[in-house]
């Protein structure tokens, strides 16, 4: 036997004889409960002396971190955290015309100067998993709005403006002449043009919860297109407007009712309101990878916005 494990069981006896004395205390205590001798000896029981086990030569039964013993980096990946969040977000649009064939720099200058982007906005609900090491992913369903003014010029009556001329005939009104005036010429008009549609974002993130108490994260990723549509006037190959609605059969259709991918980035920032509701203020960017113009169209118009989310995160 060695030194080491004489040591070893010579201090367990002192542990095991001091667990007894103990022991012996707490029945005499209770025994004689007003005894103040009885206190006084519980009180020096107590106040035993702290034995050190020697550790030399002893195996680790945590050694291996595959032995049932706990590893920090598992505990905090398996600290996951779900998220459901409810947003919308004004946003701020810009668009790309360039000529797709060699003979269409007519059109584009006609629509470049009589179409003007006006404003986006996106609304929608997204859930999301947030490990404990803060990395993030998160998914969700998103429907955005494109809105556009077009003007344009259109011949045709502008008004009419009818005289009467009367005369009073033995107290009585009588009528002597109508005169009628028609006023026609060329005459500006305004359409209001809006392009929507439905993605999925699918992102990969990371978060950090900061001393002040706010929590920041950064998150990137794609949108899948699922849909889109438009109610929406244009100019035509010949300068003349044309309606491009869905629903509407075009002989030559201008757009895709399927828009692709597009790329998304933003920068996050979450203020606890409840013990479960926290305030999400996220600036944003989108951009578009393909036109939502097909792709035999004499033109190729092209989106990309930055905006600014705003909504509420519950933590299930």
């Amino acid at each position: 036997m060695t030194e080491n494990s004489l040591n070893t069981e010579g201090a367990n006896f002192e542990l095991m004889n001091q667990n007894n004395a103990l022991k012996t205390a707490f029945d005499n205590r209770l025994a004689s409960p007003n005894s103040p001798t009885q206190t006084l000896d519980f009180l020096n029981i107590l106040s035993v002396k702290t034995v050190v086990l020697p550790t030399t030569h002893l195996k680790n039964p945590c050694s291996d971190p595959g032995n049932g013993c706990p590893t920090f980096i598992g505990r905090r990946l398996n600290h996951i955290s779900y998220y459901v969040d409810a947003f919308v977000a004004p946003e701020y649009m810009m668009r790309s015309l360039k000529t797709n064939l060699p003979e269409s720099e007519r059109l584009l200058a006609v629509r470049d100067s009589n179409e003007k982007v006006q404003y986006a906005v996106s609304t929608g609900v997204r859930g999301a998993v947030v490990f404990g090491n803060g990395i993030s992913l998160r998914t969700g369903l998103v429907f955005n709005q494109m809105n556009e003014r077009m003007q344009f010029d259109s011949f045709g009556i502008g008004g009419i403006k009818t005289t009467y001329d009367v005369r009073i005939v033995n107290g009585k009104p009588d009528t002597v002449s109508i005169t009628t005036v028609i006023t026609d010429g060329i005459f500006r008009k305004t359409r209001y043009n809006y392009y929507r549609s439905i993605d999925i974002p699918l992102q990969i993130g990371y978060q950090k919860q900061m001393k002040n108490g706010w929590i920041l994260g950064l998150n990137g990723g794609v949108n899948f297109n699922v849909t889109a549509w438009r109610k929406a006037d244009i100019f035509g190959k010949n300068l003349e407007k044309q309606t491009v609605s869905s629903g509407i059969n075009e002989a030559n259709p201008v757009f895709r009712n399927q828009l692709g991918v597009s790329l998304i980035g933003s920068i996050a920032a979450y203020r606890q309101l409840t013990r479960r509701l926290e305030l999400m203020i996220e600036p944003s960017v989108r951009y578009g990878l393909q036109p939502i113009t097909r792709s035999d169209y004499a033109l190729k118009q092209q989106y990309s916005t930055a905006g600014l989310i705003i909504g509420l995160r519950l933590r299930l």
